[in-house]
């Protein structure tokens, strides 16, 4: 049973302080241990209340009461104030705000009683900063489009944080600290959170990691992804370092996924132990090898096959800007996609500004050793303009370049990202997140409509705070972040 402890103090700040202020105008602190349920528990309501009496004259003082609808804007369907139904209203709506999860970097929690169950970064003392509370049908915007009116299209979601390699730039040699099984999502909890982001709009899931691969139970995952291209979902892609890819992506494809990215930073078996710390090269080659075999033309209706597949391949000047060419090559007779990634900065991966190799230097490599009038620009027909995408003239495949450091894309960003433990990223270097997975596990007694809702609501307040830009490369590497295994690559 959750316990929410609330101290709350009298308010009587301008509709316009309360606006820009409302969770410090409310003064609440909170401290919150969910109890995890179990698969067989029965859902019953997961609050235990303590209201004290500031919080009730906040309540039932009509002038407090006419400001506070002003800021939120909320439907009461002709409640009486004051009335029992009327407070109830209200404090679920208080209730709803509060479940909106910090970063995990926000001060950690002081220590609480004994609940294995429990992870600690998840019970932080301050909610996250979001100033406004509640979108759907306050604020005349969809959920999926922000401020700036960029629409998000695009969700993708980590299923593990465990991965069987140890990247240089990705973790550092003895791995990081692992969320508790327990607090990673559930294949249900993915599948339900798939279905309401397709009813929003979304039409291109990626699964990612940690390794996408380790994950139990992905295929019958993937199954029921692929039942939702009847309500508009279009591409079902994953991201693998394809390390155990190959025994598996003929079933994979078969139950839905269409577009493979694998993730390959050189072609020296040698080199791949060095950056990976791990032997299987082999491996991976092998898995190209069957992707590009599983390679089926775009069709009107959905077939089992593979419409794409790319190699990621992150750039670095003293790891493997000596095999640039050697992989544009590979896009002379194989219908791939190879994107470079610029060196980006996370939590763990000793980011180093000298090592990062920009996008107009790659590129100035690649038109020196072809020609300038060789190497033609490509657009982007999906509208994701993430990928500087290029082709040289001829040959079957493309190159692109992911030049997040160099020269942002922000302006045409169309993704949104749920990591492993349930917490939805609106941008990959904004260190605020909210918990998608306690609004679903410690909701009251609502039925399913009324905990989507409140999920429609929390994503739609994430969403609107979506920044215009992320910051430069200087600023990102002081900044805590998590690593990139945590988020989902």
């Amino acid at each position: 049973m959750s316990t929410f402890s609330y101290t709350a103090r009298r308010s009587l700040l301008s509709h316009k302080q309360l606006s820009n202020r409302f969770v410090s105008s409310r003064g609440i602190a909170f401290s919150s241990t969910p109890q995890i349920p179990s698969s067989s528990a029965v859902r019953t309501s997961s609050f235990a209340y303590e209201q004290p009496k500031a919080l009730s004259a906040d309540v039932v003082d009509a002038s407090t009461l006419v400001d506070l609808e002003k800021v939120v804007k909320m439907q009461t369907n002709g409640l009486r104030k004051g009335s029992p139904e009327y407070r109830k209203f209200i404090k679920e709506k208080f209730v709803q705000h509060d479940l909106l999860h910090p970063s995990p970097f926000a001060p950690p929690p002081q220590p609480f009683s004994e609940n294995p169950q429990v992870d600690p970064k998840h019970s932080s003392t301050s909610t996250a900063n979001l100033k406004a509370l509640g979108y759907r049908s306050k604020t005349g915007r969809h959920a999926l489009t922000d401020k700036h009116q960029r629409k998000h299209s695009y969700l993708r979601i980590s299923l593990t944080e465990r991965c069987n390699l140890r990247c240089t730039y990705c973790m550092p040699a003895a791995g990081l600290p692992l969320t508790p099984s327990e607090s990673i999502l559930t294949n249900t909890e993915i599948a339900h959170l798939s279905k309401l982001f397709v009813s929003q709009g979304v039409n291109k899931i990626r699964l990612t990691g940690g390794e996408p691969t380790l994950r139990p139970g992905l295929q019958e995952l993937l199954q029921e992804m692929n039942e939702l291209r009847a309500d508009g979902l279009e591409k079902i892609c994953m991201t693998s370092n394809g390390l155990a890819l190959h025994r598996k992506l003929n079933g994979l494809v078969e139950n839905g996924l269409t577009h493979l990215n694998l993730s390959l930073d050189t072609l020296d078996e040698e080199k791949f132990e060095r950056i990976t710390r791990r032997k299987g090269h082999s491996a991976v080659m092998k898995t190209l090898d069957t992707a590009l075999s599983l390679l089926r033309p775009p069709s009107s209706t959905w077939q089992p096959g593979l419409q794409s597949v790319k190699i990621n391949n992150v750039l670095t000047r003293s790891s493997n800007l000596d095999e640039l060419v050697d992989f544009v090559r590979l896009t002379q007779a194989h219908p791939i996609s190879v994107r470079f990634i610029e060196f980006m900065p996370f939590s763990g991966n000793k980011w180093d500004k000298n090592e990062m190799v920009p996008y107009d230097e790659a590129l100035g490599v690649i038109r020196r050793e072809f020609g300038a009038e060789n190497v033609v620009p490509l657009t982007n027909e999906d509208g994701d303009g993430t990928s500087k995408r290029w082709r040289i003239k001829g040959w079957k495949g493309e190159i692109g370049f992911i030049s997040s450091m160099s020269d942002h894309f922000c302006g045409t960003c169309n993704r949104l990202r749920i990591t492993a433990d349930g917490n939805l990223k609106v941008c990959l270097f904004d260190n605020t997140e909210v918990s998608l997975r306690d609004v679903m596990r410690t909701a009251p007694s609502f039925d399913q409509r009324q905990i989507d809702e409140q999920l429609m609501d929390v994503i739609g307040i994430a969403v609107g705070n979506k920044k215009a830009k992320h910051a430069g490369m200087d600023l990102l590497a002081g900044m805590q972040n998590r690593s990139m295994v945590m988020i989902g690559g």
